[in-house]
C-alpha cells in the first residue's frame, strides 16, 4: 500500500514513511517546526527529505557511544563504497529504508547531472573527521575546516533544491559554517561524553581548560568569548547576505528560517550565565521569542 505525506511530494511506502517520521520526530519540535515552514519552498522536496533523513540516520549511528571508533570507520567506509557504486550505475540492494532513500536520491542526482555528488562526499569527509577525532583534542584550523565543509555541503544541497543551477554567495556558506559552530558549542557536554572535544587545543591552552571540569569558570569565560565572536560574525554575515542582490528572496527567507533558531542558542547561553547547556530544550516563552525574532527578520527582509 502506498501513502502520501505532507512533506513528501510523491507516493511513499509505509516503511519509508515510518523511517522519515521517526527521523523528523527524533530531531525535536524545533526542527519539525522549521521543516513545515521550509518544505513548501523546496523543489523536489522528496529527494531533499531522503538526503536529510539518510544523513541524519548515519550521523546518529556513528555517534552512538556503544560503537567503537574502528567499527564506525568501517561502517563509513562501507557506506562510501556503496555511494560510489550507486553513482557508477551498479544495481544496489538496500539493507534498510535509509539506504533505499540514499539510492533513490543518487538516482535523482544522476538524472540531474550529478550536481550534488560533491556535496554528498564533503558530508562523508566531515563524518570521517568526526570518527578520527574521538578522544582527541584538535587545532582550531581543523575544527574550522570541519565546520566549513559541513556548511558548504549544506548550502550546496539547499541551493540546488531552492534554485537549481543558481549561484550562492560565500557569505551564505560562512553563515552555515557559523551555524555549525553554534551547534558544536551547544552540544559541548553531550559531544564530550561521546568522545568529541569541541574546544580547540589553542583555547584549552589559553584558558587553562581541563576538559574533565566543564563547570569551571575557565570554560565559562571561553564560552562567553565564543558567544560574542559568533554573534558578531553572524550579524555581519547576515547583513551582507540580505543585501546580496544575487541571493533570491526565497533563498534569503529560508536562510533566516534556518539561522534564527541557531542564533537563539546564543541567547540561551547568555541567560544561562555562559555555562554549558546541559540539555537544550525550548519552553513556551522560548518559542514565542523565536517566532517574534523570525517575524522581525522576515519584515526586515521584506523591506530590504
Amino acid at each position: 500500500m502506498m501513502r502520501r505525506t505532507s512533506f513528501i511530494s510523491q507516493p511513499t511506502s509505509a516503511e519509508r514513511l515510518n523511517a522519515i517520521r521517526k527521523t523528523l520526530r527524533d530531531k525535536g519540535s524545533t526542527f519539525r517546526f522549521l521543516y513545515i515552514l521550509v518544505s513548501p519552498l523546496i523543489k523536489d522536496s522528496a529527494y531533499f527529505t531522503y538526503a536529510y533523513c539518510y544523513m541524519r540516520h548515519l550521523d546518529d549511528t556513528i555517534d552512538d557511544p556503544k560503537l567503537s571508533g574502528t567499527t564506525a570507520f568501517e561502517l563509513l567506509t562501507d557506506q562510501t563504497q556503496k555511494v560510489i557504486a550507486a553513482y557508477e550505475g551498479k544495481k544496489m540492494h538496500p539493507a534498510d529504508e535509509y539506504e533505499a532513500m540514499l539510492f533513490a536520491f543518487i538516482r535523482y542526482d544522476v538524472g540531474n547531472g550529478r550536481v550534488l555528488k560533491e556535496a554528498l562526499m564533503k558530508m562523508f569527509d566531515s563524518f570521517y573527521f568526526d570518527v578520527t577525532r574521538i578522544n582527541r583534542v584538535v587545532p582550531r584550523a581543523e575544527l574550522e575546516e570541519y565546520s566549513q565543509k559541513m556548511g558548504n555541503s549544506f548550502v550546496q544541497f539547499l541551493s540546488h533544491f531552492l534554485h537549481p543551477g543558481g549561484q550562492y554567495s560565500m557569505e551564505v556558506v560562512k553563515i552555515a559554517s557559523a551555524a555549525c559552530q553554534i551547534y558544536m558549542l551547544r552540544d559541548l557536554e553531550e559531544d564530550l561524553r561521546r568522545g568529541y572535544v569541541n574546544i580547540d587545543c589553542e583555547s584549552i591552552n589559553e584558558f587553562s581548560i581541563d576538559i574533565k571540569k566543564m563547570k569551571s569558570d575557565n570554560v565559562r569565560y571561553w564560552i562567553q568569548r565564543r558567544v560574542a565572536e559568533l554573534e558578531s560574525k553572524i550579524s555581519q554575515l547576515i547583513n551582507a547576505a540580505i543585501c546580496e542582490n544575487r541571493v533570491s528572496f526565497r533563498e534569503r527567507l529560508v536562510l533566516l528560517l534556518f539561522l534564527e533558531p541557531r542564533r537563539y542558542v546564543l541567547t540561551k547561553f547568555r541567560r544561562n550565565g555562559f555555562r554549558p547547556l546541559h540539555q537544550y530544550k525550548l519552553n513556551l516563552l522560548d518559542y514565542l521569542g523565536l517566532v517574534a525574532r523570525l517575524a522581525f527578520q522576515i519584515l526586515r527582509l521584506t523591506c530590504a
